[in-house]
């Protein structure tokens, strides 16, 4: 349970981005669940499917407690979606970056530090620009520190 209740409310909310979705009925609170939008209500209660199931404040409800959940209180629950990697840039991301969407041995390793209308940069407002960047993946972040440390 402490593996979905961590994955459920994150570190905090930092990582949600409010939509304009509108929650007026359980018809679309639960299209919005089904969309991957995470609910928060008025007073801080988290909601969304993780892995089918319906988490609500880091316990796994089941389908009666949600309809009980939603009737209660509809319009107070507010959507959000998660941010991608790429919206919510904080000190860096470390990425490969190329200007074609496939990678190849040819892509370089970046510190990304903004987005800024789907351009990638090293440093906001650098003329070093690119259209697509991937961040690297833990493995591939340690196999290039041993790789470094081999030369």
């Amino acid at each position: 349970m402490a593996n979905i209740y961590a994955k459920a409310m994150g570190d905090n909310m930092k990582n949600l981005i409010k939509t304009n979705r509108e929650i007026n009925c359980t018809a679309n609170m639960m299209r919005a669940l089904l969309d991957g939008c995470v609910l928060v209500s008025g007073i801080g209660s988290l909601m969304e499917l993780i892995d089918g199931k319906l988490v609500l404040n880091g316990n796994v409800s089941s389908e009666s407690n949600y309809i009980k959940v939603s009737e209660y209180a509809v319009q107070n629950w507010t959507a959000y979606k998660r941010a991608e990697w790429y919206e919510n840039i904080q000190e860096g991301v470390i990425c490969f970056v190329s200007d074609t969407l496939c990678r190849s041995s040819e892509d370089i390793v970046v510190l990304i530090t903004s987005c800024d209308a789907g351009v990638f940069r090293a440093k906001s407002g650098s003329a070093w620009a690119w259209k697509y960047a991937t961040p690297l993946t833990k493995e591939e972040l340690l196999a290039r520190c041993a790789e470094t440390q081999q030369e």
